[in-house]
Parts: structure tokens; sequence; C-alpha cells
């Protein structure tokens, strides 16, 4: 990298660090409101609803790119062969309100990309989107057959609701510890919010994570007695083709990396740890790609070298440019998407899952 490049990174992150300097009294008064309220639910001041059917709270402290959605799909995964499942979701960025229930003619405009999602990839799972999580779940419960269990997606600051376990989620590299509440840091609550899950998985992490790191993690999270902190890792699947008659690409090839995710940065290094030369495209998380975009990429495909090439994606992105119509012949024959999915390191995968399946099994005698 020359020097003049160093020089711009450098200036950008100290305009960064004085934007946030700026920011910090605002986050004060912010931090104050959030623990207040968290005391009102505490203390019974604002309502919180319980339900007769165990309810499974799936969140993170911190704004986005936590990996929620691949643990999301983690816990249907482990619960659906057993059990009548729903996920209630907020069904961010859809263009529809209130309460729907998605059906397999749902568009990701109607329910919201990781829902669609969801329900591509797991049928018979149900999925309802609300904002309100009470008026959801009071909907799916009115289905027949009726869940027997719920999971609450992206929920844990949603505390209208009372839910059994929780589970929250932080980024290796984004210690909550280092953060600071918005707007100055990226904390939708302040840290002590913690104390209100069963379970912490500490995300995204190396494979190769020592014992010790994961130790002092451990002794920086300060978990309660009823606290079990987990590690979690990210295995990806091969690639395989958006769209019937994709052109094949193997390893040295360039791949154009079309992402509208918060933090694209791990599939970046998987992909060059394979031998291929990335080249990012990246857009805002959620981005909702138009045919000005999809434009541009095709332009950056066609610059790409001679040779063996492919556009690359994700399994959110690919709902999204799935649907889109009158996709060119190109995006259709050199889209790719590449699948995740988390596992727990250390060993503790069984102990993870026996946590969750003993609190369900527990709580059936109300359903």
């Amino acid at each position: 990298m020359g020097k003049s490049k160093v020089s711009y990174y450098q200036e950008v992150s100290r305009l960064l660090h004085l934007v946030r300097w700026l920011l910090f009294p605002i986050s004060l008064i912010y931090g104050i409101v959030v623990r207040l309220r968290n005391l009102f639910f505490d203390w019974g001041w604002i309502s919180s609803r319980s339900f007769d059917v165990p309810v499974i709270s799936l969140g993170n402290i911190t704004v986005g790119g936590t990996g929620k959605t691949p643990h999301a799909e983690y816990l249907v995964r482990l619960l659906q062969p057993w059990y009548r499942l729903t996920l209630i979701s907020r069904g961010y960025r859809r263009k529809t309100k209130g309460v729907v229930m998605a059906t397999q003619q749902s568009t990701a405009h109607d329910i919201g990309d990781e829902p669609k999602q969801m329900l591509h990839k797991f049928p018979g799972l149900g999925v309802v989107v609300a904002e309100k999580r009470v008026a959801g779940i009071e909907w799916a419960l009115q289905q027949i057959p009726s869940p027997q269990v719920i999971v609450m997606d992206d929920a844990y600051q949603h505390r209208h609701v009372k839910p059994g376990f929780s589970v929250v989620l932080m980024d290796i590299s984004r210690p909550l510890w280092h953060d600071a509440v918005l707007p100055a840091g990226d904390l939708r609550e302040p840290m002590s919010g913690l104390k209100r899950a069963n379970i912490i998985i500490v995300t995204k992490c190396l494979p190769n994570l020592s014992m010790d790191r994961a130790q002092s993690i451990v002794k920086r999270l300060k978990p309660a007695e009823h606290q079990k902190v987990f590690f979690s890792a990210f295995q990806y699947g091969n690639p395989y083709a958006l769209f019937p008659g994709a052109v094949p690409f193997g390893g040295g090839a360039s791949v154009l990396v079309l992402t509208g995710i918060a933090r694209p940065m791990p599939l970046y290094q998987h992909l060059n740890q394979l031998g291929y030369r990335v080249i990012p495209c990246s857009f805002g998380d959620h981005h909702d790609f138009s045919h000005r975009d999809l434009a541009s990429v095709e332009s950056r495909f066609l610059q790409l070298p001679d040779g063996e090439r492919a556009i690359v994606t994700t399994e959110k992105d690919a709902i999204r440019l799935k649907e889109i119509t009158e996709l060119s012949p190109l995006l259709h024959r050199s889209l790719w998407v590449i699948p995740i999915e988390p596992y727990i390191l250390f060993g503790e995968q069984e102990m993870f899952n026996s946590q969750i399946l003993e609190y369900v099994r527990k709580n059936q005698s109300h359903v």
C-alpha cells in the first residue's frame, strides 16, 4: 500500500475518532435512558409478557455483523426435527407493516431477506414477521396446529416478551468492553445487559483459537453462575450456482465478491485462503439491489482479467438477487452462492445442544 493510501486511512481513522468523541455526550444520555428502561422492565413497571410455550430469544448487544442469521439457522436445524417450530422476526427492511404470516409465495419485500432465507432453507418452518413480537407470537399460537417452540430472532432488546431462554452473541473482533453505546459506539445497550442471557456465544473465532485466549475473554465477560460462554467459528460450504447453467470456476479464478452484509471481511479472507483472486464489491447491509447497481456489477465483472472468473455472493444476498426480474444473461451464468454454518469450538457442541434441548423439554408440559 502506497504512502498516500496509508495517509488517507490514517486521516479517516482520526476523523472517525474525533466524531465519536463529539458524540460521546449523546451516548451518555442514551445509556442512561436504556439503563432506566431495563430497570423499569426488571422492576415490572413496564409489562413483559410470558407464554405457555418455550420461547428462545436470539440477539446481540452490538449493532449488526455478529453472525446472527447463521446461528438462528443452527437453532432451527437443532430443534425442527423434534418440534413444530415458528420463527418470529421483525422482518427488517420489509415493505409491509403489522403481522405477516409468511408463505412460500412471500418475497423478501414482504417479509425481509433473513426470514425469506429461513423459509427457503427450512420447509415446514413457521415464519411470522411483526414489529411487535407479542402480537407475532399471539398470531402464531392461533394457527392450527400451533407451534411447540418459538424462536425470536434479533429480539434481545425487545423486552415486552419475556423469553424462557436467551442467547446473546458477541463478535470476537468487536469486544464489548472496548466499545460504547450508540451513537459514539456500536452498542445497543450497556454491557451490563449481558446479565439477561442464559448463553453467551463469542462468534467469528478462528478454528485454532487457543484456550488461553478463550479464558481471558471469559474473564472479561464475567458470566454469572447460571451463564455459560461458548465460542463458535464459521464453516464455509462449497459454492453452488444461483441459477442453472452457471459457468464453473476453479482455484486461482478471479471472483467479484458481491455482498450487502454488515461485515464481509471474513468471506474475503476465506476466499483468499482458497487461492482465489478476490475483488470486493460491497454494499450496505440488507441493500436492495437496483438495476443500476447490477449494471455497475456487470461492468466491474467484465473488467476482471481474462480466464476463469465468477461473481460470488452470500445466501442472504442471493435471496434478494433471485427475486430481481430481468437479470441479465451474464449475471445468470456468473452468480455463485457460498453457504455458511457455525459450529461450537473446544468440543462443547453437545453441551450447547443439550442446554437448548433440555430447556425445551422441561417446558413442553405447558403445550
